[in-house]
């Protein structure tokens, strides 16, 4: 009938058959209703679903039929035929003739001209146009007879205005098929696509293939269309706009997003939509190849020889599809940005400056419309800095680099995840996240050291204090894990700490009050051998200049001046050793553990100590008698004759009183401490460069400090593991003792250990239960990533397949 009307009525405007025409012909014996005027309306059940509202201008109208050759009519048409002329002769219609127009919004100041043929059309974006009742907005095809671009099936997105649209809509694309064609879906799935169309496109929870549909159209207009026409080239940059919009809301469809990603990377190869627009830095790759933009713009970059940015080189390493990151960078990604930014920095200033490559950039993108079966290339005039080897690898290096920095970070993290911002977790940090993001933790550390004055001054503090921040429930004792902790994570906000159990071998634990200062940035991270020297002498020293009960400035300074003479200490070495003599002065030490030691050192070593103690005596101008006492004490100790005590301490006081001490050390590249050189005196006096050469032998002093400041029952006492023969020596986790090892191998005999039996074991290896789970977990996170042992209050818990699929045992 549809075919019928049209030849009948002789109509060639194809927009105004863009609604279905219907007519309820009356009977003979029925009479003709009064007329009345055609409405703009249509009736209630079919009133347009517009998400606008209509125009007040005058609707055009489908014109009434001209007189037509009834004779090529099929069979029973000619009585309609005639009927409808006499009616619209007489100017009347019936009150039951419904017709669906098309209605052209004023704003658009478009009218729809009548053609001679149903040739399909391009609706812009500034049109709309009514399809089945339901008003649709531009950017999509409407007609009849439109091929698809690379076969003469149709073209899937026309919107065919003469295709049958049902009421009850196919939200769901229940009746859709993978590829989706216009020509080819139900009429329920019409009435779905339609009414998405006309809600403005941007409903997530439709359909994806209706998504789709719209997207065959924008992509034939930009990839065909315009090729030839001006019109389709100006209006890309709407489309890549629209694009956009699109993965916005729909970009959570994974093939969808991979299609709209590249055409909209192709789309911005083309002058006319990257003409004027800001690349923006991309933070994801979609597919197998570096982001099209970030390509773009390291190209421009090489191409204006500017340096890249850190975060562009961030993203080249991160986004490289033959980059596999490990664990580290993925499980502290944030952390990982950061230190890469400014260890890229260090490393390359303002950034790497790359070569213009000899290849040029390229894209190539497949059509996701079943009508656009061939690649589509472009090739742009900016060099593809992917070609280029070195810049890859030196990032890539880089990038290794920062991720071995981040391990002890991650394990830590992997084992406590809910302790992220703890000081505990800054002590593994590098310095840099520390002090560029701080914790709440450390902001309040900071705040408390600051009210304590400038850290010039050298302010004692309280030791149960500054525990109190590391520690909420502070131990009864202090454990050298413990004491390294604290100083690791001050030593990261550039505060330093005496006693610090990596220089000096004094532990919190011996300490009521301790000393912070302010940490050069070049300070070193263990004690040199002339540090090392110059501490043990102040060690012993200090005994001297307590003796009286009294420490006079003179002796202070004095006693400084000669360390600093004697030793070859660099400018951070020198801020701690005096941080040291204030600790030292602060809190008398014993020389407990002492003797033994010391008797150990050679003769020359011993005396060249005692020349200096009794210099330090005799710094005030004159010895008291307990101060002899305490020399004497000293010389008895490293083994020397009493009486040389007198022997020394005047030959020492002769030449304090002749006001300078003569530094015979000229090869000093450090400036004397006095401007006038002092003349040679008789008696024995103090010979900086001697003493020094005396003291410069690491591994002597070295030995007599790991066991002069410390405790000797800090040491275990419990038994020793089993001497292991050569069948017991396989290592089963490396990084472990053998005492570790010795208690894994027997914890591996059961898969579950009450916690009795387990403290039992551990007492007889004379290990401390918490710590022996932390140490073997420790290097279980280091091999595989994960925990060995599982603890609580009542059991402990081996997980003895993680280790066996290590080993690979049976």
């Amino acid at each position: 009938m549809r075919a019928l009307l049209q030849r009948v009525r002789g109509v060639s405007d194809y927009t105004a058959l863009t609604e279905t025409t219907s007519f309820r012909f009356p009977e003979d014996n029925d009479e003709e209703p009064p007329y009345r005027p055609p409405q703009s309306d249509v009736s209630p059940v079919q009133q347009p679903q517009s998400p606008r509202p209509q125009s007040a201008s005058a609707p055009v109208v489908v014109p009434a039929p001209a007189a037509t050759d009834t004779s090529k009519a099929s069979p029973g048409a000619p009585q309609y035929v005639a009927r409808m002329q006499a009616f619209h002769e007489k100017g009347q219609a019936q009150e039951h003739v419904k017709v669906r127009t098309t209605i052209i919004p004023a704003r658009t100041a478009t009218v729809m001209q009548q053609t001679s043929s149903l040739e399909a059309r391009w609706i812009p974006a500034a049109e709309s146009i009514v399809i089945a009742g339901i008003r649709i907005p531009g950017m999509v095809y409407v007609g009849r007879e439109l091929h698809a671009v690379d076969s003469r099936n149709p073209e899937p997105a026309l919107i065919d205005p003469l295709a049958h649209v049902s009421t009850n809509p196919d939200i769901s694309g229940a009746t859709l098929n993978y590829w989706p064609s216009y020509c080819d879906i139900s009429p329920n799935a019409r009435c779905a696509y339609l009414q998405w169309l006309a809600s403005g496109r941007r409903n997530p929870g439709v359909n994806i293939s209706y998504v789709f549909l719209f997207f065959y159209g924008l992509e034939r207009r930009a990839l065909y269309d315009a090729q030839t026409e001006d019109a389709a080239r100006d209006e890309l940059p709407a489309i890549a706009q629209e694009v956009e919009t699109l993965l916005d809301v729909y970009g959570e469809h994974n093939t969808f997003k991979r299609y709209a990603s590249a055409f909209l990377d192709h789309l911005r190869c083309l002058p006319e939509v990257f003409r004027g627009r800001k690349i923006q830095l991309p933070s994801e790759r979609v597919g197998d190849e570096l982001p099209m933009d970030l390509r773009r713009g390291l190209g421009i970059l090489a191409k204006r020889g500017a340096p890249v940015p850190a975060n562009w080189a961030y993203a080249w390493v991160t986004l490289d599809p033959e980059v596999r990151l490990r664990m580290p960078a993925v499980r502290c990604a944030t952390e990982f940005k950061l230190l890469f930014g400014h260890r890229y920095r260090q490393q390359f200033g303002d950034g790497m400056t790359l070569k213009e490559a000899k290849q040029s950039l390229t894209h190539t993108y497949r059509p996701a419309s079943a009508g656009m079966h061939l690649e589509r290339r472009i090739q742009t005039e900016i060099p593809d800095v992917c070609t280029l080897r070195k810049p890859q690898r030196d990032l890539r290096t880089l990038a290794e680099s920062v991720t071995e920095e981040l391990e002890a970070y991650s394990r830590f993290l992997g084992k406590s995840p809910q302790e992220a911002g703890s000081l505990a977790a800054a002590a593994v940090l590098p310095a840099e996240l520390v002090r560029g993001r701080p914790s709440e933790t450390i902001l309040s550390l900071v705040a408390w050291i600051k009210t304590h004055g400038r850290l010039s001054q050298l302010p004692l503090v309280e030791t149960s204090r500054l525990l109190a921040f590391f520690f909420p429930h502070a131990p009864a004792d202090v454990s050298k894990k413990d004491a390294l902790l604290v100083s690791a994570v001050l030593e990261k906000i550039k505060v330093g700490l005496e006693p610090d159990l990596r220089f000096s071998g004094i532990s919190l634990a011996q300490a009521d009050r301790v000393v912070l200062f302010p940490m050069p940035a070049d300070s070193p991270p263990e004690a040199s051998s002339e540090y090392t020297s110059a501490t043990l002498v102040l060690h012993l020293a200090s005994q001297v200049v307590h003796a009286d009960g009294v420490v006079t400035p003179d002796e202070e300074r004095h006693l400084e001046q000669q360390l600093e003479t004697a030793f070859a200490l660099c400018d951070a070495e020198r801020v701690r050793l005096r941080a040291h003599l204030r600790y030292l002065l602060a809190n008398p030490q014993s020389m407990n553990g002492m003797k033994k030691r010391l008797q150990e050192a050679s003769a020359e070593m011993r005396q060249a100590i005692a020349e200096c103690c009794a210099a330090i005596a005799c710094a005030g101008g004159g010895v008291e008698p307990g101060e002899i006492k305490v020399l004497q004490r000293i010389f008895k100790t490293l083994g020397l004759e009493e009486s040389q005590v007198y022997a020394m301490v005047h030959g020492q006081a002769a030449l304090v009183q002749s006001g300078r001490m003569q530094n015979q050390d000229n090869s000093s590249s450090r400036p004397p401490l006095r401007d006038t050189a002092a003349p040679a005196c008789a008696g024995i006096g103090l010979d900086a460069a001697r003493i020094a050469e005396k003291l410069r032998q690491t591994e002597e002093v070295a030995r007599f400090l790991d066991g002069i400041f410390s405790n000797e029952e800090d040491a275990p006492s419990g038994p020793v593991p089993p001497a292991s023969d050569s069948n017991e020596t396989l290592v089963l986790l490396p990084g472990l003792d053998q005492a570790h090892t010795w208690l894994l191998r027997r914890l591996l005999e059961n898969v579950s250990w009450p916690r009795d039996a387990y403290n039992a074991l551990v007492r007889e290896l004379g290990l401390m239960a918490e710590g022996a789970i932390e140490t073997i977990n420790e290097a279980a996170f280091a091999e595989f990533d994960a925990a060995l042992i599982d603890a609580d209050d009542d059991l402990i818990l081996i997980e003895t397949a993680l280790l066996e699929e290590y080993l690979h045992v049976d």
